[in-house]
């Protein structure tokens, strides 16, 4: 199922988007449209929770828009949060539990903005074409998410990912590449990782930072799971102690 776009005397235009998972892409067979004073599509997409917007040449999102997920817990109830929340909801047949904590998304460092814009450009300019739909994700905004990631642990704890200030860090050396490939604009910002918890009633547990170049794969009770890489460039599994989980405050 797609979404095509007709002149008034029939004749086809483009086609807008395509069914799929991605940016600009979309599952819901019933799609809720409207079209805005400046001419972009709007469209509602109930699978994915999310609007995708459409300009006059294609899809106008980036990564780091406001957007919605959710998931269905073990027994049965509706976990759902917005990435420019702090926070998450709970939702079953005994009511609505919601948990929000007051900060707001940080503003990206000046020079970081610029150069995401320049590596979304690049990617964008040397992408493969598909058919006639050409994808232009617009600008990167002023504020981050405020998270990025929802993860459940065996204790039933609500990690969220939050944003942090980047540090600013010098790039890893790549492999080789051939004469003939465009070189990628180069990224000199890192963000670090940083995690929050909550029970499902809503209790703020606390934070947990980790150190700058590790990625979190699992919580589990005292633990959590991280890959980092080595000055060999190798992938490492590691593994860290998360203080006061076990008596139910974190730090």
């Amino acid at each position: 199922m797609t979404l095509s776009k007709f002149e008034c005397l029939s004749r086809y235009v483009r086609t807008i988007g395509r069914a799929g998972d991605g940016p600009g892409e979309y599952r819901e067979p019933m799609m809720r449209l409207a079209l805005g004073t400046d001419g972009t599509l709007l469209m509602y997409d109930a699978s994915h929770m999310r609007v995708n917007r459409y300009g006059p040449t294609g899809a106008s999102t980036t990564g780091f828009e406001p957007n919605n997920d959710w998931t269905v817990l073990p027994d049965g109830r509706l976990i759902a949060w917005r990435t420019d929340r702090l926070g998450f909801f709970t939702k079953g047949p005994r009511g609505m539990t919601v948990a929000e904590l007051a900060d707001a998304a940080h503003r990206f460092d000046t020079l970081e903005r610029r150069e995401l814009q320049a590596l979304q450009d690049f990617s964008e300019k040397h992408r493969k074409p598909e058919g006639d739909m050409v994808y232009v994700h617009g600008v990167i905004p002023e504020r981050t998410q405020a998270i990025t990631e929802l993860r459940l642990d065996l204790d039933q704890r609500v990690w969220l990912r939050r944003s942090t200030p980047s540090v600013r860090t010098p790039p890893r050396p790549g492999g080789p590449s051939r004469p003939n490939d465009p070189k990628p604009p180069t990224l000199s910002f890192s963000e670090p990782e940083v995690w929050i918890a909550f029970r499902l009633d809503g209790t703020y547990l606390g934070e947990v930072r980790f150190p700058l170049g590790v990625q979190v794969r699992a919580f589990d009770k005292d633990i959590a799971w991280g890959t980092l890489t080595s000055a060999d460039d190798e992938p490492l599994l590691v593994k860290y102690s998360i203080s006061g989980a076990q008596r139910g405050k974190l730090r």
